[in-house]
């Protein structure tokens, strides 16, 4: 496996900055690959964690590099510990809500769900699925976490994709000339439990409360309701509908292409694990990096009539605004 960590030219370190150019796909890519990098779960014991909070601690009393040590060296202790350490509490984080564990976790989960055909099967497997995530979220959430959201937000994404699951499987037993459709059934019954949970926790700006813009100067502007329902929209599509393309869709319909084409029983497993491993790690990343939701941008054309009227620090009229970096993430 290729280093990720390393590529020509590595940026000074920076405590509070991306190593890579997150405006560009490749940047993102790069970040992304190296969060759910494995081998910082695998080969990272607490020694090493606790060297790297060393390092970064004294790089934050004296912004100089520690003696001895490179950018490269610190822009990894800057990933082990953002990996492993809970940025509130400071606590260790328990390995389900590390990045890097995120491919050895979620394989097998993903592995056995696109695998699953009936019922049952469809049940367990998405039960699984929404309890690791929200099992995760729980890990990473601020010490003060809101049971109530999280509570309701696990129900959406079980009933959801169960209900989804299982209403297809009957429609297929009911209507044979839907058969073809058989390979998306997992897709849709994630990209549905995404998209529910996506609207709960959205709900407060969609239904009046809006989100915050500001200026390309980093001006505050105002909240916008248009601003927040296009946000949101835009949030459901990619998250929900387009990340679990390839972790999804695309093992299944290879799947089924492939599957006429002679090989032993041991092969085709073979075959799919290696598949549905690729698409786990590499095709989500890819996803994931083709969208850079971590701002989100607006014409003030469409939008209320308060941010129409608008000058920057020059008198000039503002046409854009834009989102807080990171909301629109889930």
């Amino acid at each position: 496996m290729a280093d990720f960590n390393r590529m020509p030219g590595t940026p000074p370190f920076s405590m509070d900055k991306p190593k890579f150019d997150m405006n560009t796909f490749k940047g993102r890519l790069f970040t992304i690959l190296n969060h759910f990098d494995p081998r910082t779960w695998l080969f990272v014991g607490g020694a090493k964690i606790s060297r790297s909070q060393e390092l970064l601690n004294d790089y934050a009393k004296t912004q100089r590099l520690p003696a001895g040590t490179t950018d490269e060296d610190m822009w990894k202790a800057r990933r082990i510990v953002e990996d492993a350490i809970h940025p509130v509490t400071k606590q260790r984080k328990c390995f389900l809500g590390r990045g890097s564990a995120f491919v050895i976790t979620k394989f097998p989960i993903f592995f056995f769900l696109i695998n699953s055909s009936t019922a049952p099967a469809m049940v367990y497997w998405n039960v699984i699925r929404e309890i690791y995530n929200h099992g995760n979220a729980y890990v990473n959430s601020p010490p003060s976490v809101d049971w109530c959201t999280l509570m309701m937000t696990l129900f959406l994404g079980v009933t959801s994709s169960c209900g989804i699951s299982v209403g297809a499987l009957k429609a297929l037993q009911l209507v044979p000339a839907l058969q073809s459709l058989e390979v998306g059934i997992t897709y849709f019954a994630v990209s549905s439990a995404l998209a529910c949970i996506a609207l709960y926790r959205r709900a407060d700006e969609w239904c009046g409360g809006g989100i915050s813009l500001i200026s390309a100067e980093d001006r505050e502007l105002g909240k916008s309701l248009k601003a927040g329902r296009k946000a949101i929209l835009r949030t459901v599509c990619t998250c929900a509908f387009v990340y679990p393309i390839p972790s999804f869709l695309v093992p299944a319909v290879v799947m089924k292409a492939t599957s006429a084409v002679p090989m032993s029983g041991v092969a085709r497993m073979m075959a799919e694990v290696i598949l549905v491993l690729f698409c786990t790690s590499f095709g989500l990343s890819c996803a994931i990096a083709s969208s850079p939701t971590h701002q989100g941008k607006f014409s003030t054309g469409g939008l209320e009539p308060k941010f129409q009227s608008l000058t920057d620090s020059s008198g000039k009229p503002i046409t854009k605004v834009f989102t807080k970096p990171g909301w629109l993430g889930m």
